[in-house]
């Protein structure tokens, strides 16, 4: 049994998170991106921008290759232009191109994760180095402690307007679409889908300087969304780092978590407090007649995997041989 979901897009995405050919830029020439048959657009697994990936029930590596392969092509003949698996974890990623040849392999940004050593704050202050430390003892004093916490609970309206409002206003500050209706609805929604949704807050519960938004799945929390007011150039006083991660980690250790996953992006400051980054791949099966340059995707690959921090990657010393051999 293996299950891989589909969502359609008649119209490519305006989010760009979600737009295959956004993805692709630089992986592809340019005039192959500007084919008028970029069109409609099949996003497998799913759409969070976050982790991605599918099912097959089977361990054993014969079965497990013909289930994907079966999942693969059958979502292949939905009718769209094109089809992407986007922000899979490496060891998905290999599994796929491993049985097709029809996806661009694109590096993507790494996904970040604090694992605890044993679910206590102490192995997480332990695990630090002497510098790391020193960040989260500045980080608290200036945002005067560890964030509040709280359910989420998906009719609390009041509340949820609040964060939706934070969350718009950091997407704005990145040049990201914000719509606080939108955002609100999805606070709901996570709130609502029968996990727990923790919100951790800096500053009066009714008007909070600082937010995030965060889901527990197995064994891990899940932090779905921040969001904050900025002061006159841009400083949070320590509110970002508590909302990201020392509120997270603590509510996880007192429970048990081992797993606090902090999302892709400035992997630098998660990393000064301590978030390992793991590398993400998102795979695109382009329009027909649309192939890639070998050895223009080699060196794609190459030049993204050093900027993201991942040239160590198996995977990436594979795919870069893969098409230095097909160039030649």
């Amino acid at each position: 049994m293996g299950v891989v979901f589909a969502h359609s897009f008649p119209r490519a995405p305006t989010n760009l998170v979600y737009n295959a050919r956004s993805v692709l830029r630089g992986a592809l020439r340019d005039h192959q991106l500007r084919d008028e048959s970029w069109t409609s657009q099949l996003l497998l697994g799913g759409r969070n921008g976050q982790r991605n990936g599918f099912y097959v029930a089977s361990t054993k590596a014969s079965e497990r290759r013909q289930i994907l392969r079966l999942l693969i092509d059958e979502s292949f003949r939905l009718e769209a232009s094109s089809a992407a698996f986007l922000y899979l974890d490496e060891e998905s990623a290999a599994e796929i191109l491993s049985i097709n040849d029809d996806c661009v392999p694109v590096p993507a940004e790494p996904d970040s994760y604090i694992r605890l050593r044993e679910p206590s704050l102490e192995s997480y202050l332990t695990d630090l180095s002497s510098k790391q430390r020193y960040d989260v003892t500045r980080d608290l004093r200036r945002a005067g402690g560890y964030p509040a916490s709280h359910r989420v609970q998906p009719d609390d309206a009041a509340r949820i307007a609040i964060y939706a409002e934070l969350a718009a206003s950091t997407q704005h500050r990145h040049g990201l679409p914000a719509d606080p209706g939108r955002l609100a609805n999805y606070i709901a929604r996570c709130a609502g889908a029968g996990a727990e949704a923790i919100a951790f807050y800096v500053g009066d519960e009714s008007s909070p300087a600082a937010f995030s938004l965060a889901v527990v799945y197995g064994d891990t929390l899940w932090v779905r969304m921040v969001g904050m007011e900025y002061g006159p150039v841009g400083d949070t006083s320590g509110a970002y780092a508590g909302v990201l991660i020392y509120g997270p980690v603590k509510w996880a250790a007192e429970r048990g978590l081992a797993n606090i996953n902090v999302g892709g992006g400035v992997r630098d400051f998660k990393r000064r407090r301590g978030a390992i980054a793991e590398p993400r791949w998102s795979l695109i099966r382009p329009p027909k007649g649309i192939h890639p340059d070998s050895s223009y995707l080699a060196r794609f690959i190459r030049e993204s995997a050093a900027h993201f921090g991942n040239s160590h990657s198996p995977l990436v010393d594979t795919l870069i041989t893969r098409y230095e051999n097909k160039s030649e």
